[in-house]
């Protein structure tokens, strides 16, 4: 529906395969969650673009390879009830690295459903291309470590 950078906006309609309880014909809370989190991702990737304007989309695309979700916070505050619904975000801060956004859901009489709050990340693509291994093993190593400390203490 809107695609402003610091805001966008999507309609999602009611379908069968969407209802998450039966009997009442209630949203289904994961279709919510994953609907304002696919949005909220979008609101970064738009914003970012927005930030480095003055790069081509390729550079920006190299810039941001990757852009994951640190943290979600999901308040369900009404049955998804409605036949469409309207679900926003709204970017409440855009770092070097971290984004966070607000997220909101409601119905067609402009009820709200659901209020997320979402922090999310982009990885820089020199980063992104490293192979998984170089990041992760050290971390591996150190946890093991760390637990090997810890048995040999407690067995002692």
């Amino acid at each position: 529906e809107n695609m402003k950078a610091a805001t966008i906006s999507a309609r999602l309609e009611m379908r069968p395969e969407l209802v998450g309880h039966y009997l009442y014909g209630r949203l289904h809370g994961g279709v919510i969650s994953a609907t304002l989190d696919a949005i909220a991702g979008q609101a970064c990737i738009l914003g970012l673009a927005e930030k480095h304007a003055d790069e081509s989309t390729e550079q920006i695309m190299q810039r941001f390879a990757r852009v994951g979700t640190i943290d979600l916070r999901i308040d369900y505050l009404r049955p998804g009830l409605g036949l469409v619904f309207h679900a926003t975000a709204e970017i409440t801060r855009l770092g070097g690295r971290i984004g966070s956004t607000t997220m909101r859901l409601t119905n067609e009489n402009g009820t709200l459903i659901a209020w997320i709050l979402m922090n999310c990340f982009w990885m820089l693509h020199e980063l992104a291309a490293w192979p998984f291994y170089l990041v992760y093993i050290p971390m591996f190593i150190g946890l093991l470590l760390g637990l090997n400390l810890l048995v040999t203490k407690v067995l002692k």
